[in-house]
């Protein structure tokens, strides 16, 4: 099996969680052939740490010297439409942290840069990734009824005025996506219910006669939660890495166990990079950037 030599731009918490999920990976060979930062202090750093090949100054001098077939890249959102517009110039499979662009007005600015690129970016979405997703879609996949789906969103205002104005593109996407995968058919109609400063709640309606109720509460505590009531059977998760399950003939939630043992590790983490290596020694010819985008616009539609 090819080794597959992966480069890193970014040294921070994030990418160190990325990293220890690498190698608790044991399906796919892998090397780390370099670090690129803006902090070169901190890029020596993480490359003792982890015993990285070679330190960077410059994402060009780091291609070019290492080839490397793979760049995990985790950076600050306000700087990764510069540098992934950098990035893509090169041979490589790029994966990459959320957002890809602060908003949709951004994203569409770098699918429109960086055209068929674009097929080699994969975006991490850790939580549909997660054990619990896997399971729940498991058990509804299997159930023809129409689904009745309540999602709740909660996000707070902090110091970066332009980030906290975009949560919705930065944060909340988790949710959205779950909106693509637990419903079926196409979203042709959002009803708005409720509407202030710090409660939205909207009916999402689908092509399969299957409906969310999507409720954003901003600026006041509430989980992010997923409701799903199916013709005799009701699934939450709360959190979202927990699925617990009641069927018509009882009272009581059971949570329903899954197989992810590391519990040191990130939930979703390992997964994602399990799936994205795969498709990139599959030499895939795509990987989520469609889906992504598609998903962007959902969260347009639904603030517009």
């Amino acid at each position: 099996m090819k080794t597959l030599k992966i480069a890193l731009v970014g040294s921070g918490s994030t990418m160190t969680e990325h990293i220890k999920a690498l190698k608790d990976i044991k399906e796919y060979k892998t090397k780390l052939v370099g670090v690129y930062s803006r902090n070169y202090i901190n890029a020596l750093k993480f490359k003792k740490k982890f015993k990285i090949e070679k330190c960077f100054r410059s994402i060009e001098e780091m291609y070019k010297e290492t080839k490397a077939d793979v760049v995990i890249v985790v950076i600050s959102a306000e700087n990764l439409k510069k540098e992934i517009i950098k990035i893509a110039k090169f041979n490589w499979r790029i994966f990459t942290e959320k957002p890809v662009g602060i908003n949709y007005a951004e994203t569409s600015s770098i699918k429109k840069k960086l055209k068929s690129k674009l097929n080699h970016i994969f975006v991490a979405l850790n939580r549909l990734h997660y054990q619990s997703t896997i399971e729940t879609l498991k058990i509804i996949n299997k159930d023809k009824s129409k689904r009745i789906i309540n999602i709740f969103d909660q996000e707070k205002f902090y110091q970066n005025k332009i980030l906290s104005k975009n949560l919705m593109y930065t944060n909340s996407v988790h949710l959205f996506c779950y909106c693509r995968i637990l419903a079926r058919g196409n979203l042709y109609k959002i009803k708005t219910i409720k509407k202030n400063k710090n409660y939205i709640l909207k009916e999402l309606n689908f092509s399969s006669g299957d409906t969310i109720f999507f409720h954003s509460v901003w600026n006041r505590p509430a989980p992010w939660k997923i409701e799903i009531s199916l013709k005799d059977i009701y699934l939450i998760l709360s959190p979202l890495e927990k699925l617990f399950l009641r069927n018509s003939n009882s009272n009581k939630l059971t949570e329903i166990k899954n197989n992810f043992k590391n519990k040191k590790l990130k939930p979703g983490f390992k997964n994602q990079l399990k799936f994205f290596l795969h498709k990139t020694l599959m030499k895939s010819k795509k990987y989520n950037f469609d889906y992504y985008l598609d998903t962007v616009k959902i969260i347009k539609s639904y603030y517009r």
